[in-house]
């Protein structure tokens, strides 16, 4: 699927390098699976279960006890994979947690001293490894285009790095709002670039969410697996390296997708995020059709909006931005970045931001 949204040229490089070879997603089976856990034999659990006294009692601790390491396994895995689902959807974790993890959780270390516990102890956590820890990719085969958190909007900006950043981040501020920069590696300008690097931790710093756009701003559905896994993870070390973090979203040009997409995506930690509502800048559209554009998202109450616009357009710093960040907020937005209307971390392996070196360019 694509949206087709630009009439005027542009200036971008279509050469995508090719992954190295034989790159795989770093998720694989354990060769322990649900069913192989461990096994008990029907017999046992019925003598088990009719037995008395210190016979039964015996029965059960050596079914206990040989059973433990298989279980000690699948501990482990869910916890880890607990990990990972709180990292990418920390809302959906805290909401999974508290109405069924919690009471696995407390199976999972203390087994109680019947076999029904203990049975079902395994089948649950046996659940949520195959559920939590399922392979990638963990999107469907269709993109983000509205906000699930209530009365929320993202203005959204494509294409940067460029000149304006810096006065769309200083907009924004001076309203009490919030924005995402979906940033390219190298489209209008390289991302290395001094102002480049200057405007990304001006916004990253004053939390404004920065995420992908890929390297070169190409097609992507038109690309093979590994030259689109490429255009995602070049942006991915390139911002690791500017910002000191990882962005968890991107938007692929033109918001074109096919299952390579998807799966690359996947495979980086990111979730694919279009739109719902364009302001038309990038195809030569007036500003009063994009204000236009805020007026119709404003009035259609029954949706939460992601707007595109592209900050490469002088028109939409400097006629546009303020003007629309009043509408929707007289309609009763909360302006915040995608992340926040999703309800999902920004980022992942937040760290010191990188140190210049020869590996900085394009």
């Amino acid at each position: 699927m694509s949206f087709s949204r630009r009439t005027s040229a542009r200036r971008h490089n279509n050469t995508a390098s090719s992954d190295k070879a034989g790159h795989k997603s770093p998720v694989s089976a354990h060769p322990m699976t649900a069913q192989s856990g461990f096994s008990i034999p029907r017999e046992l659990f019925q003598k088990t279960s009719t037995a008395q006294g210190e016979g039964g009692n015996a029965i059960f601790s050596a079914l206990r006890d040989s059973a433990w390491e298989s279980i000690k396994w699948t501990q482990e895995t869910a916890w880890i994979s607990l990990g990972s689902l709180y990292s990418f959807f920390p809302s959906t974790f805290f909401d999974l947690f508290s109405v069924s993890l919690l009471p696995l959780l407390k199976l999972l270390a203390y087994p109680q001293n019947n076999m029904f516990s203990f049975k079902l102890c395994s089948m649950l956590a046996a659940a949520v490894v195959a559920v939590v820890a399922s392979p990638m990719p963990r999107q469907g085969g269709a993109a983000i285009t509205q906000c699930n958190v209530p009365n929320t909007a993202a203005i959204t900006f494509d294409d940067g790095p460029w000149q304006w950043t810096r006065e769309i981040v200083d907009t924004l501020a001076s309203k009490n709002a919030k924005g995402t920069f979906f940033v390219n590696g190298n489209n209008y300008g390289c991302i290395y670039d001094d102002m480049s690097v200057d405007h990304l931790r001006y916004a990253y710093e004053r939390g404004h969410q920065v995420a992908s756009h890929t390297w070169s701003h190409a097609h992507l559905d038109q690309l093979s697996k590994d030259q689109t896994w490429d255009e995602m993870n070049r942006v991915n070390e390139a911002l690791g390296k500017i910002i000191g973090a990882t962005p968890t979203a991107m938007r692929p040009p033109y918001g074109g997708t096919s299952d390579d997409v998807f799966r690359s995506a996947g495979e980086l930690g990111l979730t694919v995020v279009n739109w719902n509502y364009d302001s038309g800048d990038a195809a030569g559209q007036s500003p009063d059709y994009s204000l236009g554009q805020y007026y119709a998202a404003a009035a259609d109450s029954g949706r939460s909006i992601i707007i595109l616009n592209h900050e490469t357009v002088e028109t939409t710093p400097h006629q546009v931005l303020g003007q629309a960040i009043d509408v929707l907020q007289q309609a009763g937005y909360n302006l915040v970045t995608v992340a926040e209307c999703l309800g999902m971390a920004p980022y992942t392996n937040q760290k010191d931001y990188g140190s210049r070196d020869g590996s900085w360019t394009c």
